[in-house]
């Protein structure tokens, strides 16, 4: 409507009508002075939207070739921006008037909330407050579901625009006060990319606050004044844009600096591996790595020359089924009891001496070394690692001129096992290999018998009963507990020169029948069924001298040497 006014001052008097809050006093211009407000006005607004399009597309072509969640997050957050300023001015009157009213009216609050969940959105993601502000990050969680809740409620029929405007008005505000505690808290904590945040979050609170006072009339109508949100909220998008890039960089050197770290590790690794190499797959001895099951789980290249196994072929087998078995029960014994020693090995170690067999089947003694340590890689159970050397005599053995001792040890199988490894090391200074085997064989004999059927009194019947099913440790184990077992000890005496090695064993059992258990003990020679029993008649057969005393619990063992 044209007013054509008189010289002098005119006053005119209007009513306005209006759902929304009133933004400012109605202002009356000439034609040439409103032509060229307007002319600066589309300036000004061509220039922000022009910008915010071209930062929204520069980022989310950024998003495109990153996959970065925080760039496709402001992108959202500055067309959210851009969209609110446009309807907030009114500029969707013009493009899309055939909408009708109600959404007219109602897209500010639509848009406005839209602004809400993307600054929050933002907030979480650039901040990464889950990490560095787990509290503010619930917050911001909280009022982004808030802002999209007044979103949808905006576009709805029923929806009244009085409450949504004090429901928008106290969102936003606690909204830009989370953001700014955030940005601070986090940026206090050392993250710096969070400094543009912060002053970009501060410049945009000043232009509202300044807006906001300037609607209430307490600052006068200005350009600056009127178009500071605008300003700010670009130079928010510009600082935002900036930080992003900050974080980027961040995120690079980040990358650069594990890249490094990575470097030196391989190095490392690289350095271990040889390591591995001269330690383990370098060295003459047996290396090798078990489960709690007995089960190989790695051996070395040592498996080939000492046994003629190659790694592979025993990996996944039981280390069990590569102990030697010459159908003697004194070898039978040796699997059970290292098979026992095995099962309670707890953080100490286990050192023993077997015999493995080889591929072509044939003996091989191997002094081992057993511990159990931690878990490897992310299984929980523990693996026990070992080493196998070979038995090697001993040095100071020609240097041998006579040899005795004596020992008292406890009812344990492993205990005797010892004792016989110590009273039979150095037999082969005066006697040959075969000799020196036999002698071996049968001391194992009597050193068991010492135990089994003289201090824990297990009768022959009881043992073969329990061996068939499968129960004979634990008849021992049972044995060793109780009394008067459990207090009975075995005494050991032996001396080695050069005309003669003889040896004593005494137990403090009952004793038994001797003589009666030898001529049993003749029949069982010949029984190659018999899985024991016969202890007594190969000791006559190989030493010069067996002498029981008359109680039959205490033996003397002599052998002569053979003059050359």
């Amino acid at each position: 409507m044209e007013l054509k006014l008189p010289a002098g001052k005119t006053e005119i008097l209007l009513h306005l009508q209006n759902e929304q809050v009133s933004r400012m006093a109605p202002i009356l211009w000439t034609a040439r002075a409103f032509y060229d407000f307007r002319t600066t006005e589309t300036l000004v607004y061509g220039g922000f939207f022009g910008a915010i399009l071209a930062i929204a597309l520069y980022n989310f072509f950024v998003f495109l070739s990153t996959r970065e969640k925080a760039y496709g997050i402001y992108v959202f957050y500055a067309l959210a921006a851009g969209a609110y300023t446009a309807v907030f001015q009114g500029f969707h009157i013009a493009l899309i008037p055939a909408w009708g009213r109600f959404w007219l009216v109602h897209s500010v609050p639509f848009f406005t909330a839209l602004v809400g969940v993307g600054m929050n959105l933002f907030a979480r993601s650039f901040l990464q407050t889950r990490i560095h502000a787990p509290v503010m990050d619930k917050v911001h969680l909280v009022l982004a579901a808030a802002s999209v809740v007044i979103s949808l409620v905006g576009v709805m029929p029923f929806s009244s625009l009085h409450p949504l405007l004090l429901a928008l008005a106290a969102t936003a505000s606690i909204s830009v006060t989370a953001m700014l505690v955030s940005g601070i808290l986090v940026w206090r904590r050392g993250y710096a990319p969070a400094r543009y945040y912060v002053l970009a979050i501060s410049l945009f609170a000043l232009a509202a606050v300044a807006s906001s006072l300037r609607l209430l009339g307490i600052l006068e109508h200005h350009f600056w004044i009127q178009h500071g949100v605008q300003a700010a909220l670009l130079s928010e998008m510009i600082l935002l844009s900036l930080a992003l890039s900050d974080r980027i960089n961040l995120l690079k050197r980040s990358l650069e600096r594990n890249l490094g770290e990575l470097a030196n590790a391989h190095d490392l690794v690289a350095t271990s591996e040889k390591k591995y190499r001269v330690l383990v797959e370098d060295t003459s001895d047996l290396i090798f790595a078990l489960d709690s099951g007995g089960f190989i789980l790695s051996i070395n290249h040592a498996a080939s020359s000492i046994l003629g196994f190659a790694p592979r072929a025993m990996a996944g087998k039981s280390i069990f089924s590569f102990i030697f078995d010459a159908g003697r029960e004194s070898q039978g014994y040796d699997l059970m009891i290292f098979r026992d020693q095995f099962e309670k090995l707890g953080t100490g170690v286990l050192q023993t001496r077997l015999r493995f067999a080889s591929k072509q089947g044939e003996p091989v003694d191997l002094v081992l070394r057993l511990e159990r340590i931690g878990s490897i890689g992310a299984e929980s159970e523990s693996v026990v690692l070992g080493k196998a050397t070979l038995h090697a005599e001993d040095v100071l053995l020609p240097a041998i001129v006579n040899e005795h001792g004596s020992y008292s040890i406890e009812n344990f199988l492993n205990l005797s096992d010892l004792v016989h490894q110590r009273i039979t090391r150095s037999l082969g200074r005066y006697f040959t290999a075969d000799v020196r085997d036999d002698i071996s064989l049968v001391l194992r004999e009597m050193l068991i018998n010492a135990i089994e059927h003289g201090n824990l009194e297990i009768s022959y019947a009881e043992k073969t009963s329990a061996q068939a099913n499968g129960t004979y440790m634990d008849l021992i184990r049972e044995r060793q507990k109780i009394s008067p077992h459990k207090d009975r000890r075995v005494f050991v005496e032996y001396s080695l020169n050069a005309r003669r090695v003889w040896f004593r064993i005494t137990d403090e059992g009952k004793g038994f029948d001797h003589k009666r258990m030898e001529q049993q003990e003749q029949e069982r020679l010949h029984d190659m069924t018999a899985s024991h029993g016969r202890g007594i008649a190969l000791a006559r057969a190989l030493f010069d001298v067996v002498r029981y005393n008359e109680a039959g619990n205490s033996v003397v063992l002599a052998k002569l040497r053979q003059s050359a």
